[in-house]
């Protein structure tokens, strides 16, 4: 004999899963709440890392008036400027907001269009292997713990790969930080090197290097002299260069690029890329080119630990060319 099967009350499983959805949406509420608790008691003020520098950065940036000369590009602004004599002998206001190439081009451009203002210079610096539109998303989710506001300057395609992928990990970090748990990797080391939010200047140069002997040397200095083709600007980091000028064409903003500081052996390997780069650049609306590579180049011991970081010294040299430089586009 065959038997039908017994009808399934459903009634029963209904109530458990609203149950359970109401409990699940508790949960997010009450880890929202915890979250914006904590992000209360976040006080950015003692944070000590080297890229919390972007928030006395981004300070001066919105509190300097005008006209001002805006420095973006990665670390070999910070390493390789003298602000101070920039303002000084061009008698506007210096905000150097370079800090990592791994933050990215795009990025760094965003970071500054909201504060453009009539008759700004924003000066780029990038280094070559950056125009690429590469980008680390470890240094991006590392800035936004230290400065969460800067969410806004993502462009839409790394929210995937910037949060999704290591969101949870940032929300830890700044619940640490607001709870006064955060170390820094290293301990006193890390403290007593030039890499530290204390080491900038009030103009955003790091100076903390200044009295420290380098490191920069024959293994060091092999670094990029293979030919990389990879590095001339196409797609999204063309697009970005592109509608940067015309929002500083149309903001009266001059938006002019600087070649970053170079070893000769090193840029004679990567000719024929540098000079790709410069003519993609020279296609980029409203960007005027203010030196060749050549006039970057500088020798061994103006370098303090990498190829784009240079020593005082190097920076002095570096400044004086782009005075002259930058001099010379108010000539008649």
């Amino acid at each position: 004999m065959i038997r039908r099967p017994s009808s399934i009350k459903t009634s029963g499983d209904g109530g458990s899963m609203r149950k359970f959805g109401l409990k699940c949406a508790l949960f997010m509420i009450l880890q929202g709440l915890i979250f914006f608790v904590l992000m209360a008691w976040y006080d950015p003020g003692r944070e000590s890392n080297y890229l919390a520098a972007t928030i006395d950065k981004h300070d001066r940036l919105s509190e300097t008036k005008g006209p001002r000369l805006i420095l973006v590009g990665g670390s070999n602004l910070a390493f390789g400027t003298d602000a101070a004599e920039l303002e000084r002998a061009l008698g506007r206001s210096v905000v150097n907001m370079g800090l990592a190439a791994g933050l990215g081009i795009e990025f760094m451009l965003n970071e500054v269009k909201p504060a453009l203002r009539p008759g700004d210079r924003v000066l780029l610096s990038l280094e070559y292997d950056r125009f690429s539109g590469g980008y680390n998303p470890l240094n991006i989710r590392q800035i936004l713990e230290v400065r969460p506001a800067s969410v806004r300057y993502l462009e839409g395609h790394q929210w995937n790969r910037v949060l999704l992928r290591g969101g949870w990990a940032m929300i830890g970090g700044i619940g640490r930080r607001a709870l006064g748990w955060q170390t820094v990797p290293g301990g006193d080391a890390v403290e007593l090197s030039a890499y530290t939010r204390s080491g900038f200047n009030r103009w955003g140069d790091l100076v903390a290097h200044h009295s420290m002997p380098g490191t920069f040397g024959a293994g060091t200095s092999a670094v990029g002299r293979a030919e990389h083709a990879d590095w001339v600007p196409t797609g999204r980091a063309l697009d970005a260069l592109r509608s940067f000028g015309e929002l500083c064409g149309r903001s009266g903003v001059e938006f002019i690029y600087t070649c970053p500081p170079q070893l000769r052996d090193i840029l004679e390997s990567n000719r024929a890329t540098v000079g790709a780069i410069l003519e993609a650049l020279e296609q980029v609306p409203n960007l005027r080119i203010l030196d060749r590579p050549e006039e970057h180049v500088y020798e061994d011991q103006h370098f303090f630990d990498t190829g784009y970081h240079l020593t005082r010294t190097g920076a002095r040299l570096r400044t004086a060319k782009l005075i002259r430089a930058l001099e010379g586009l108010d000539q008649p």
